[in-house]
């Protein structure tokens, strides 16, 4: 993670009660309010507590609360709304408008909530036309190794990085011979 944890959005009174101590003065934690107590922060710690079941309904879409916190995140980051419109409209464009214009709605509840009622970040994200690539975990992971040099690579099939991983060349959801000798 770095030397510093800037942003904390827990999903869950685990996350809350492992991790709140590792921010520091300036630092923001978003977190839902109905179902997580946020225990006491350091000095200058914003705690953003989201009442995520008066801004969503989660009953239907269980998702709303990531949703929810990426709106507040964006707006205390001073990203505009609209990046984060395209972005939502982009990772739906093959379902129904319908689910779109839910997800683009809840994203919006959460960024006028946190315009109204959080401190935005004293280091805003600088908007500029520059485009940068978004990676999952697992592409990160794999290009990392291949950049340090792995030459071998090897999973259990169930492993989260075993579906799709850029180190084995195929990423095939289901391949049987990854290891050289032809055990694995």
């Amino acid at each position: 993670m770095g030397d510093r944890l800037d942003l904390l959005i827990p999903l869950n009174q685990d996350t809350m009660d492992r991790h709140l101590g590792l921010l520091a003065s300036g630092a923001a934690c978003l977190y839902n309010a109905d179902q997580i107590h946020p225990g006491t922060p350091a000095a200058g710690v914003q705690l953003c507590p989201i009442p995520v079941s008066k801004l969503a309904d989660i009953t239907r879409n269980k998702v709303a609360q990531n949703t929810l916190a990426m709106g507040a995140a964006l707006s205390m980051m001073g990203v505009g709304f609209p990046a984060l419109e395209s972005v939502i409209a982009e990772q739906f464009r093959k379902k129904e408008k319908s689910i779109t214009d839910e997800n683009v709605n809840v994203a919006r509840a959460g960024y006028d909530y946190a315009t109204e009622n959080f401190k935005p970040f004293a280091w805003p994200l600088p908007m500029t036309e520059n485009k940068f690539a978004v990676l999952s975990g697992n592409s990160a992971l794999a290009m990392g190794g291949a950049a340090a040099g792995v030459k071998f690579y090897c999973a259990y099939p169930m492993s989260p990085l075993h579906r799709r991983s850029p180190l084995d060349g195929r990423s095939r959801p289901q391949s049987r011979n990854r290891c050289p000798s032809g055990r694995g």
